[in-house]
Formats: C-alpha cells, structure tokens, sequence
C-alpha cells in the first residue's frame, strides 16, 4: 500500500490565547496525482474519524476547470459526514496555506473553493485577523414548535423559555433559538442528547451593554450530538447564519450607525474564550472575523 507524507498543521481558531478556541486539523496537498488519488474522499473521512476533532480539512491545489481568482480547494470532513462548507475549519485552514507559504492572487484577498462555492476571506492588515464572507442562507424562516421540540427535548427546556427559532443553513443544517438573555444560554444543561437525533442547533442570548468584559453582544452555544459533537466550542457557520438572519430583523443590539455589528462569545461552559467579530459593510456584504493561532505545525502519512 503507497503513502504520502503531508504538511500537517492543527490551528486554534477564533481566540487570541493558544488553546482557548476550536481546534481544526489541516493536511496540505500540493501534489495534484495526490489529490486525484485520494478525491474519492474515503481517507479524507477515515482519518477525520481518526483525529476526531469537530471538523478536520483538506486543502487541495486549483484545477484547470476551477475559477482563474481560486488559491485552493477545501474539503471539510466532521467524524461522520463531510461539509459543504463550515466556518472555523475556513479560517483555520487558510491559517495553515499562509503558514505554509500560500501568496494569495489577490492581495489581502484569499479564495476558497469548496462544496458551497467560492469563499473570500480578507487578511487584516496586521495579518492577525482573518474574516470570511458569509455565504447565502440555504435555507431560513421560522422553525416551528414541531420542528424545535427535539431539541426542547433534549436541554429539558419548556418552549415558553424560546423567544425565537430560526434556520440558518448555510451548510451545516444549523437552527437557532433565541432565549432571554445570556445567562439563560450558560445554564442549559443538554441532559438527554439523543432525544435531537441528527439534528443541530444553538442558542443564543443578550447581555447588557457593558455587561461582558470584552464587549461580547452575544453568548452562544452550539450542538451536534447526533454527528458526535455534543457542544462545539465556537461556531464560526453558526455566527454567519445569525448575520444573514439579523441582516432582515436588525435587533437593536446587534446594529451600530444602520449596520451589523456584533461581538459573539463561545465556548464559555467548555473553558474556551472563542471570539467572533460579525461586521457588515457599506456594500452590504457581512464578514465573520476571528483570530487564528497555529499551535501544531509537522507532517501527517495518510494512505
């Protein structure tokens, strides 16, 4: 049986402190007869199962048929299932390219390619943040009571506690429901997880201003125990649905001068300090920032 041996790089994603966001898993392949030989995927999904992390990639060289403007290709796997697209393992990943030495075609501009499109993601002028733009919702609208009560189920929760439920997928089939304030979010307790099924959701609530220490407008949390992620400590799909779903209803705390602009905090409950900077600019186009921060850097031999 042939190997390859691969640049391999885990990235911590979504905190300023190493250790303290979502780790992603990231195999570089720069050899194109690599990458044909293993595009059916099955290695791809055999190792992600293996580093069992919430998602791992797999960064890939353009094709002659791709966009002339596309850097890379990435493949994003979960333990059970591979993604069209996920906001961690984006940032992540593009992290890791530039670590390795990636020269964007554009300057400042990176372009990924994956399974829901193309994907820009701007680097900060200081290079230490990374934002990506928030795809179109794949499906939305309100999520009705039948549709959230696995969920209910699951955190032992009564549904007058809901004061909305939405779906904001944009590749992972993400629902969300609002509660009364971030307090509420940090004390659930998902008691009864297989009461969801396959489903994914998350909740998020308010805090006053002034009231997080670093000026967090949200708290939210997000679970995928069907896929084998009982909470994911940042979400970074999650905050780009709950731009596209805030880009409609503009809550007060989360607009500044008649645009979108948020601070959101994860991971609270699973000691981790995720951060993420949800912007809209003048364009209309809303961005999803964080911080990414290298912390294993080597090689991986896959089959």
């Amino acid at each position: 049986m042939s190997t390859s041996t691969l640049p391999f790089y885990q990235v911590d994603v979504f905190s300023s402190e190493p250790y303290k966001g979502n780790p992603v898993a990231v195999t570089i392949i720069e050899d194109e007869s690599i990458a044909e030989r293993l595009q059916d995927g099955d290695h791809m999904a055999r190792f992600a199962r293996w580093t069992n992390l919430s998602e791992t990639t797999f960064i890939l060289p353009p094709t002659k048929q791709d966009e002339p403007e596309v850097d890379y290709t990435l493949r994003i796997f979960t333990p059970g299932m591979e993604l069209p697209f996920a906001g961690h393992p984006t940032l992540g990943s593009c992290r890791a390219w530039l670590e390795h030495g990636g020269k964007p075609k554009q300057a400042g501009v990176v372009v990924q390619k994956c399974g829901l499109g193309l994907i820009y993601i701007r680097i900060s002028e200081d290079g230490q943040l990374l934002s990506f733009s928030t795809p179109p919702l794949r499906k939305s609208g309100p999520a009705s009571l039948q549709e959230i009560t696995p969920f209910l189920k699951a955190m032992d929760l009564p549904a007058e506690d809901v004061l909305e439920a939405e779906w904001i997928v944009n590749g992972p089939e993400w629902c969300a429901l609002r509660l009364r304030d971030a307090k509420a979010v940090l004390n659930v307790n998902v008691s009864d997880p297989s009461a969801a099924g396959k489903g994914m959701w998350g909740i998020l609530g308010s805090y006053k201003p002034g009231q997080h220490p670093d000026g967090a407008t949200l708290e939210v949390r997000t679970f995928a125990p069907g896929d084998g992620i009982l909470e994911d400590p940042v979400t970074g799909s999650f905050s780009a649905g709950l731009g596209e779903w805030f880009r409609n209803t503009k809550p007060a705390e989360a607009v500044k001068d008649d645009r979108l602009s948020f601070i959101v905090a994860q991971g609270t409950c699973l000691d981790r300090s995720g951060r993420l900077y949800i912007k809209q600019e003048d364009d209309g186009k809303i961005w999803v920032g964080g911080r990414t921060l290298v912390c294993i850097k080597g090689n991986v031999v896959l089959p």
